[in-house]
């Protein structure tokens, strides 16, 4: 037991030197990619790369690890409160002096739950083949114009300052495309995706109260012309998942109206939450 804890600890601290050596090696190209004024270059590549595997960096190009780093902190440069940036681009050695042979995704979003998730699902939707992932997370200190002054790791600590924002960085690279006007339709509806995921996470609170609302009607009284036992059975499963049970994605509440001959559902204007915010039409 002691010798495989000796040699996990070994074969640790063995990719620990082969990732500083490559990031080494990859900010040595600074030069060659007129970098040498960029501040805090090798803290920013350190950081950039702290969560990928040796593997995924030991046969890439020094130039191509330290290009990716450098654009997506040109993608990070300028960033209002809330938005969320996405570009998507194939970098070439002519126009970008950096190429490893894919198309790049970059995202600079706030930190939030279900980013990589939902992006990676509307690649694939997509059939856009993934073949790295890389998600550092940052405080960022940018000035009331939203331009980028620093970035250093995340600090959880109760004197972190206040006009520090906790930002998420994500990198695809996925199958390279050529076609421009593929990447800026790939980009709008990787744009569309993430702002649903805000929405859901913003409204995440105000949902759940919502349903804990009509679980609690549902506890209360008997409803008329409802079975008692149906009604019981309703408000148990709401209850369960008010507890932490379920994703809430979208809210939204309906009337039922008459409708010809019969009866049909119809949206109750700006009741929508999450991802039926704001569209109050069917869906």
């Amino acid at each position: 037991m002691i010798s495989d804890l000796a040699a996990d600890a070994f074969r640790n601290d063995a990719e620990e030197r082969l990732r500083a050596d490559l990031l080494q090696a990859a900010v040595a190209q600074a030069p060659a990619l007129g970098a040498t004024a960029v501040p805090d270059l090798a803290e920013l590549v350190a950081l950039y790369y702290a969560n990928v595997a040796v593997d995924d960096l030991v046969d890439q190009d020094p130039l191509d690890v330290l290009g990716a780093a450098l654009s997506h902190r040109q993608a990070a440069a300028h960033r209002d409160p809330g938005q969320t940036l996405v570009r998507v681009h194939t970098p070439t050695i002519e126009e970008n002096g950096w190429s490893n042979g894919h198309t790049c995704v970059e995202i600079v979003s706030d930190d939030m739950p279900f980013l990589v998730d939902s992006v990676s699902a509307a690649l694939s939707t997509h059939s856009r083949g993934i073949h790295l992932v890389i998600h550092p997370q940052f405080d960022v200190h940018r000035d009331d114009a939203g331009t980028l002054l620093s970035l250093g790791p995340v600090d959880h600590s109760a004197d972190r300052p206040f006009d520090v924002v906790t930002e998420s960085w994500i990198h695809f690279d996925i199958d390279r495309e050529s076609d421009v006007g593929e990447l800026e339709r790939l980009a709008a509806e990787l744009t569309d995706v993430l702002a649903d995921v805000r929405a859901a996470v913003t409204d995440w609170p105000p949902m759940q109260a919502e349903a804990e609302t009509i679980a609690n009607r549902l506890a209360a009284a008997e409803i008329p012309e409802l079975d008692t036992d149906v009604q019981r059975e309703a408000g148990e499963f709401v209850s369960w998942l008010v507890a932490g049970n379920f994703t809430f994605l979208g809210f939204r509440r309906y009337d039922l109206v008459p409708a010809g001959e019969g009866q049909a559902l119809a949206v109750v204007t700006g009741t929508g939450r999450g991802i039926l915010r704001g569209g109050d039409g069917h869906v």
